[in-house]
């Protein structure tokens, strides 16, 4: 897999977590909200490895 295809693909995961921790803030589940906050904190520190790697 190209770096271009795996940035694309985190940048893709991250929107789809940030979506659904919205949908389960509104929908007042604090636990699944907390859940993917984390996910997509995790998500952003990956993209943020791979811009590094690529600028060594």
């Amino acid at each position: 897999m190209s770096l271009q295809h795996e940035v694309a693909v985190l940048k893709d995961k991250i929107v789809k977590a940030t979506v659904d921790s919205e949908t389960w803030r509104s929908a007042g589940n604090q636990e699944k909200y907390m859940e993917n906050c984390l996910l997509v904190e995790m998500l952003e520190q990956q993209l943020d490895v791979l811009y590094r790697e690529r600028t060594q």
